[in-house]
């Protein structure tokens, strides 16, 4: 028989009061479907917790305090739905013990937890999967991995669009003149976007605008570097370039990432590596285009800067398909309680 929630409680791995962070997606997305949110967080030096990552007898020690900590809070709450997003200092026995005391534990991880790059995932976040109710990734190729290693109770759930922070600017969709940006990518540097960049801008015409922000990004013949941007600066960055890039990083190659979907939220251009995920979401030269070289990728801007009007309405096209297909938090948030034996409100 199936439990009523009223009450879900979200775990967060560190404090965090920036509004646009992913959890409050989550959060958001929940409380318009009429659940009360509460939001826990775990107090860990994350410095200690690094440099015991070579003792893992020690590292579990030392997370300990954390751990009655955070079931305190938990129980405080009195929420029947606990949702871990990541569990990056979650261990698997204060899951049981949550289990045990009749609370529902799930968990959205939206980076790869066989990762072993430090902040993305580790042995506390892979060891904790088996135990919950439900673990939801963002990855096909990551569900067929988790379903027959570790945790058969494991759903695809794709990135989404929180609309009460992914708008488009306030200009009029149709006046592109202010578009002063003709190729952007938002994103911080690593080995195959820069080789990817440089390759994109040798072959691009010399008088095509091309700027990166970002953190670590290395001088690149044709292309202005800035600072990485958040908040307005973020969405503005989208609706005024032309064209935006979307290069996956190595864990999200062949599947989607948070921008799949907030590039055309904003109403803008979007090229997507090739991925059959993303594709189908957003249907290649109709909503989105796609590249699969270097040499592909700077033909099709060349294309797209050359022809506003298709450019323009392959963009409305996808602006359109966000609503009209419901790639938003509270569905997401929706589908989620489907798959689980509980009730709503």
């Amino acid at each position: 028989m199936s439990r009523k929630i009223q009450k879900i409680v979200i775990v967060q791995d560190r404090h965090s009061k920036i509004h646009t962070a992913l959890q409050f997606s989550f959060m958001r997305g929940f409380q318009k479907l009429g659940y009360d949110c509460d939001s826990v967080a775990f107090d860990v030096n994350l410095r200690a917790f690094r440099l015991l990552s070579a003792v893992p007898g020690l590292q579990r020690l030392f997370l300990r305090a954390s751990q009655a900590d955070i079931l305190k809070k938990i129980n405080a709450s009195n929420s029947y739905l606990v949702f871990a997003v990541k569990g990056y200092f979650f261990q698997g026995s204060t899951v049981q013990k949550l289990k045990s005391s009749g609370k529902t534990v799930i968990c959205f991880n939206p980076d790869d937890p066989y990762s072993k790059d430090f902040g993305s995932s580790n042995d506390v976040v892979r060891s904790a999967i088996k135990d919950y109710d439900a673990y939801f990734i963002w990855s096909r190729k990551l569900v067929e991995k988790i379903k027959s290693t570790s945790n058969p109770n494991v759903f695809y759930l794709p990135f989404s669009v929180d609309d009460d922070i992914i708008k488009p600017s306030q200009e009029n969709p149709a006046d592109r003149l202010k578009q002063d940006i003709d190729v952007s990518f938002i994103g911080g540097a690593d080995k195959k976007r820069i080789e990817l960049i440089k390759s994109v801008a040798s072959l691009l015409d010399p008088g095509i605008r091309f700027s990166v922000f970002g953190d670590n990004w290395p001088e690149i013949d044709g292309v202005v570097s800035h600072p990485a941007v958040n908040g307005q600066a973020y969405l503005d960055i989208m609706y005024r370039s032309k064209v935006n890039l979307n290069i996956l990083r190595n864990q999200n190659v062949g599947s989607n990432n948070m921008r799949t979907f907030e590039i055309p939220a904003t109403r803008g251009f979007m090229m997507h590596e090739y991925s059959e995920e993303a594709m189908s979401f957003f249907e290649m030269g109709k909503e989105a285009d796609y590249y699969r070289t270097p040499e592909e990728c700077a033909e099709k801007i060349g294309l797209y800067l050359r022809n506003e009007s298709q450019r323009i309405a392959i963009a409305e096209a996808a602006h359109k398909k966000i609503y009209d297909s419901g790639y938003l938090y509270e569905n997401l948030m929706e589908g989620l309680l489907s798959k689980l034996d509980v009730r709503g409100v």
